[in-house]
Formats: C-alpha cells, structure tokens, sequence
C-alpha cells in the first residue's frame, strides 16, 4: 500500500481499495457522487475541503492521508 502512494498512485484509490470498497460503496458511504470521487481518483478535479474531509471519515482516515501530491 505505501509503495503504491509513494510511486505516484493516487492515495484516495488506494484507501479506497485497501478498504475493500467499490467506487459506489464509498459514495454511499460519504455522500459524494460517484463519478466525482472516480474524477477524484484520476486527478481531473481538486475538490473542496469538505468534499476531502467526508471522504476521509468514509475511509476511517486523515484527509492528509488521502489527498494527492502537490506535484502530481
């Protein structure tokens, strides 16, 4: 899991994965549409911090631990 975030894989697909949770269960589960968390996931959108902070409870998780590289 840290080798994945540490080559560059977004931190947020892998949460996500590593939780076991298809896209659609996490936007159940925090509330955020599913095809921006899968946006999200491909860095086509940033989001607001309150979009990062409910998915981070979703995930059980720091929204530090799940947001992206500044450089990526």
């Amino acid at each position: 899991m840290v080798d994945r975030i540490l080559t560059g894989e977004n931190p947020l697909r892998v949460w996500r994965q590593y939780r076991n949770l298809s896209l659609k269960q996490l936007a159940e589960k925090s509330g955020i549409g599913l095809s921006y968390i899968s946006e999200l996931e491909r860095s086509l959108k940033n989001g607001p911090g309150r979009v990062w902070v409910k998915l981070a409870r979703a995930l059980n998780v720091t929204v530090d631990d799940i947001l992206p590289d500044e450089e990526s």
